[in-house]
């Protein structure tokens, strides 16, 4: 008898008897992804929280600058009596000085000149010397518009209280996503390993990708953990305490804690340790992805 050729791929076929596990799958899929996000949003606040206080320096108020020695201006040289404005010059006709008219005719009362002499006065002697002023004419009146402000820049300790209600509000916010994201790690991991017993229950595919996606979220919930809690003493977590990263950025920029050790430890703590749990929880999102196309998608 001709014996049957081997088959080389492995060809896998709907499982209708997988259908109400699939079902169970997808709904612990939707709280496994939604418990995730929680959890990512939480450690990229606390990393983008280091990255303000350490490279941008929102949490700090700069120095105060020292104070300006102004210079008095050099009084101004009194100008001569009879010297005439460049407009009498340009316009090409006769001028007469203030003050040539003064000897001229001493004993004469001066008299107001009628208000369209007075505006032709004003518009001969108007000159371009004052760059902020500029003639506007409403209702037979001359205004001088100036330009507008700039607003004075803010002082040392207007800087410092701003500062300070910078550092309160995100002590604030990272203090729920501390225990927001504590809460949603616990409960991811939990949320995939019931999903892994329900995989095997059903001898559903994708049982590796769970398993080792349960393994990654168990090291990322070490990495979460807040351990100086339950230790105490043991300063390790990627949900660190804002308090605790504002003092140690502090003593650096103080010069009170220097040395390769407190540099390792403090970009270890406060930098790296979030930045590793975010990838773990990455590589565990992957892998349960790729877990459950195989175990669901494929018995659809």
């Amino acid at each position: 008898m001709a014996q049957e050729p081997k088959r080389d791929t492995l060809v896998r076929l709907p499982n209708p008897s997988a259908q109400p596990f699939a079902a169970a799958l997808k709904r612990a899929r939707f709280f496994a992804v939604v418990l995730f996000w929680v959890a990512l949003v939480c450690l990229g606040a606390h990393v983008a929280a280091f990255v303000m206080a350490e490279w941008v320096g929102l949490y700090e108020a700069a120095p105060a600058a020292p104070a300006e020695i102004v210079t008095p201006p050099a009084p101004a040289e009194p100008a001569e009596a009879d010297a005439a404005p460049p407009e009498a010059f340009l316009r090409g006709g006769p001028f007469v000085s203030v003050a040539a008219a003064a000897e001229a005719a001493p004993d004469a009362t001066p008299v107001d000149p009628p208000p369209d002499e007075e505006k032709a006065w004003d518009n001969l002697f108007w000159t371009e010397d004052a760059p902020a002023a500029t003639r506007e004419e409403s209702g037979g009146t001359v205004t001088a518009g100036t330009e507008p402000v700039e607003p004075a820049p803010l002082s040392h300790e207007e800087r410092q209280a701003l500062a300070a209600q910078r550092r309160h509000t995100t002590a604030c916010w990272l203090a729920g996503m501390r225990v927001v994201g504590t809460l949603a790690s616990v409960l991811l991991w939990a949320t995939v390993f019931v999903y892994l017993q329900i995989a095997l229950l059903g001898r559903l595919g994708g049982i590796r990708q769970i398993t080792s996606a349960v393994f990654l979220l168990l090291l990322y919930v070490a990495l979460v953990l807040p351990w100086e809690r339950m230790l105490g003493g043991l300063w390790f977590g990627a949900f660190w305490e804002f308090d605790a990263m504002v003092a140690a950025h502090t003593a650096r920029l103080e010069g009170l804690a220097t040395g390769l050790a407190s540099g390792v430890g403090y970009y270890g703590r406060f930098f790296a340790l979030p930045l590793a749990a975010v990838m773990v929880l990455a590589a565990a999102g992957l892998q349960f992805a790729s877990g459950y196309g195989e175990s669901v998608v494929a018995n659809e």
